[in-house]
């Protein structure tokens, strides 16, 4: 029979038969592979991921950051390999905070994706509830604050006022709390008047503490400056932004935001308003012991700023509108970033004030 077939013909049907086997075992073998039963758990800050895996020897396990959906380009955090037993069951525990933590120390939605080889991935979504830390508070009009944030997993806050201090002790009072319902969205605001009847202590200059509360969460504070003399000036706003990055005013409240900026102060925005990290070991005559020798030494090293003469700053120098072109280029150059104006002034000779400089350097970029 073999020869009245022929050979050729012979190993034709026989790779043939080969080839349908072949496929027929990917097929087999796909349909023999399944993620099942995944299931998230959170206990004493512990995320353990766990299900069953039918026909794979390991999975991973992959995190996606404030999102309730995986989408292209998207980078997982921290994928983890995890091994399957035996009977086809893995589990992943992992402590928030520990080296192979999960990222859940900001409240949010996440994805945590299973996925294996030659099976679709599961993904799973986790809720941290809790207070988001940028919890923004906003001062318009000179009499108007509005604190918003972000809350999950929460039905209402409550907004609480700690007054004259910059940190929230044990037994401090907070000064007329007030309850804040949560949206459908996670977010939140409350707005209130100065002198209002639901009014924030701001009548007097000093230093409070904002603090978001919700139940079974951390608190969150956000520190809040009442200077005297910023309400309703045209660059209210922007003074603010300074604030909240550290920038203090005067002891007398005041932030006296049209005095001619010196040299000193302005080497303390730009360290503060653009995280500058560098060496802070340089001296000059007129530095030592300067409360602003530290942000000097690093904006002179970067080379932001220029020296008066080759042993002196010059700390109270004024600052011209030229000295400032020079100093943004500069700075354009040190953090990569283009100027986005081309910071036209009808007199560059001119002395900057605080404010005039405060405005330029913020959006300048």
């Amino acid at each position: 029979m073999i020869e009245g077939i022929g050979k050729s013909r012979l190993i034709t049907m026989l790779v043939g038969i080969i080839l349908i086997l072949a496929v027929f075992t990917v097929i087999t073998n796909a349909e023999d592979k399944a993620l099942t039963d995944i299931d998230l758990t959170v206990e004493d800050e512990v995320l353990k991921v766990s299900g069953t895996a039918v026909g794979l020897d390991e999975v991973v396990v992959e995190f996606y950051l404030y999102t309730t959906e995986v989408q292209d380009g998207m980078r997982a955090h921290r994928p983890q390999t995890v091994t399957v037993g035996e009977d086809g069951h893995f589990e992943l525990f992992l402590e928030r905070g520990g080296e192979e933590r999960y990222h859940g120390n900001r409240p949010g939605n996440y994805i945590v994706r299973v996925t294996g080889e030659g099976v679709d991935p599961v993904d799973k979504i986790l809720e941290i509830p809790g207070i988001a830390r940028n919890v923004i508070v906003k001062i318009d009009d000179g009499n108007v604050i509005t604190i918003s944030g972000t809350a999950v997993g929460l039905g209402e806050v409550v907004v609480e006022f700690y007054l004259y201090t910059t940190e929230v002790q044990d037994g401090m009072r907070a000064h007329r709390p007030q309850t804040v319902l949560v949206g459908e969205d996670g977010q939140f605001q409350l707005t209130l008047e100065r002198g209002g009847e639901e009014r924030y202590h701001g009548n007097r200059a000093g230093r409070y503490i904002i603090r978001v509360a919700g139940e079974g969460v951390s608190p969150v504070d956000t520190p809040l400056l009442v200077l005297t003399d910023i309400w309703g000036h045209w660059a209210q706003e922007d003074i603010n932004k300074l604030i909240a990055l550290g920038i203090n005013g005067y002891p007398d409240g005041t932030f006296r935001p049209d005095n001619k900026i010196t040299k000193a102060e302005l080497a303390t925005i730009l360290v503060k308003a653009y995280k500058l990290q560098g060496s802070m070991d340089s001296m000059y005559e007129d530095t030592t012991g300067h409360w602003a020798n530290n942000d000097i030494s690093i904006v002179v090293n970067f080379g932001l700023m220029e020296l008066e003469t080759q042993e002196v700053f010059g700390v109270n120098n004024t600052v011209t509108g030229s000295d400032f072109i020079k100093i943004l280029d500069n700075l354009s150059e040190h953090i990569n970033k283009a100027l986005v104006n081309d910071n036209e002034m009808e007199d560059i000779s001119k002395e900057l004030s605080r404010a005039e400089a405060i405005s330029l350097l913020l959006n300048s970029f």
